[in-house]
């Protein structure tokens, strides 16, 4: 996107709701209370692996480790197409690994080899 298109788009009041989430937002701060101070707002399963904007898919997580991890997906997935087999590593991706599981809540979008360190397991999102 260039940077005219983007200026364009932050005219737009409905872009500008959608960009700030504020009413997710708001259901995070009743469900998760205030921030600590270098804390943000997240989804406990990126909307790319399916995960949905809704109260049971919200968590905090660190600033520092949410920069750390939120290229993870991207790069392992890149282009793939929806229906394309991925192998994900999730060994690092601490704030996930005490999420239970919420795959049967989830649309299918992509058949996924989930791996956690080296124990790997077919996952359909």
């Amino acid at each position: 996107m260039e940077l005219v298109e983007l200026y364009a788009l932050s005219q737009s009041q409905d872009f500008l709701h959608d960009w700030y989430m504020e009413a997710l937002v708001k259901q995070a701060r009743d469900k998760l209370g205030l921030l600590r101070l270098g804390y943000k707002y997240c989804l406990k399963i990126p909307a790319v692996l399916g995960g949905q904007y809704e109260n049971s898919n919200l968590a905090t997580i660190s600033l520092h480790e949410k920069v750390a991890i939120s290229g993870r997906p991207a790069k392992e997935i890149g282009e793939s197409p929806d229906g394309a087999q991925i192998r994900l590593d999730i060994s690092k991706w601490r704030f996930l690994q005490s999420t239970p599981s919420t795959s049967q809540n989830i649309p299918v979008r992509r058949n996924l080899t989930v791996c956690n360190g080296s124990d790997c397991a077919p996952h359909s999102l």
